[in-house]
Parts: C-alpha cells; sequence; structure tokens
C-alpha cells in the first residue's frame, strides 16, 4: 500500500472550510434547480395542459434529486479521505447517480404515461442550468 504523507503537516481546518463553503454552492445550485423546475412546470401548466406540466415536473426533479444523491455521496463522509481516494470516491458517485437517473427514468418510462417531450426537455434544461450557473456562484 503506498502511503501519501504530502498533507501530513498542513492545517486541516482550511480544508475543512472549503468543503463547507463547497455544500454551500451545491445547496444553492440545488435551490436553483429546484426553483427553476417548479417554474418550468407552472409555466408549462399554463401554456400547454396538465399532462405535460407533470412531464415537465419529472424530468427536472429526477435532475435535482440525482444531483442531491451526488453531492451527498461525494460530501456527506464521515470519515477522512486520503488524498488518494478523491478521484475514486467521484467516479464512484458520479456512477451511481447516473444508475439512479437510470433507474428513474425506466420506473417513469414504465409506470407514468409521459409526454417525452416536456420530460427530455426539462431534464435537459435542468442539467444545463448546472453550466450556466455554477461560475455565478462561486464565492
Amino acid at each position: 500500500m503506498i502511503e501519501c504523507r504530502a498533507f501530513e503537516n498542513l492545517d486541516l481546518s482550511k480544508y475543512l472550510n472549503k468543503a463547507i463553503m463547497t455544500m454551500t454552492v451545491v445547496t444553492k445550485l440545488s435551490l436553483m434547480q429546484l426553483v427553476f423546475t417548479l417554474l418550468m412546470t407552472v409555466l408549462v401548466a399554463l401554456i400547454w395542459d396538465l399532462s405535460y406540466a407533470v412531464s415537465a415536473f419529472l424530468g427536472g426533479i429526477i435532475c435535482v434529486i440525482a444531483n442531491l444523491f451526488f453531492a451527498g455521496k461525494l460530501f456527506l463522509s464521515k470519515r477522512f479521505v486520503r488524498p488518494e481516494q478523491i478521484l475514486q470516491k467521484f467516479y464512484r458517485s458520479e456512477v451511481l447517480k447516473l444508475l439512479f437517473t437510470f433507474t428513474m427514468f425506466v420506473l417513469v418510462f414504465v409506470l407514468i404515461d409521459i409526454e417525452f417531450a416536456a420530460f427530455i426537455l426539462a431534464y435537459s434544461f435542468t442539467t444545463l442550468l448546472n453550466l450556466l450557473c455554477l461560475p455565478f456562484l462561486k464565492d
């Protein structure tokens, strides 16, 4: 087993503070996605009908829940993670997020009669919100 001693003498409080700030960004982004999903659902309901609104809501909320699932898996660890394990934890969390998203998609497609275009567009726009808003959320 390889030991990494590069971070032995560093003050961990500044890394803990950075992790807390990162969680704050994740929380802000998740709230923005949730608000966007709700506003999009209301707008779709006003323009089209309820079946399109439900489909849009499901697409957006799957994205929000999947991102919260990813962030929880990545950041809410109760044990100390060595630096060489961080990338592995990131990839594992991303794979679990993709499996969760795939499972939710299958459940929605099988159990609920949805409007496919509204569902996929809502999911896509909510996902795109990550890329558009993340640069503005950095402290």
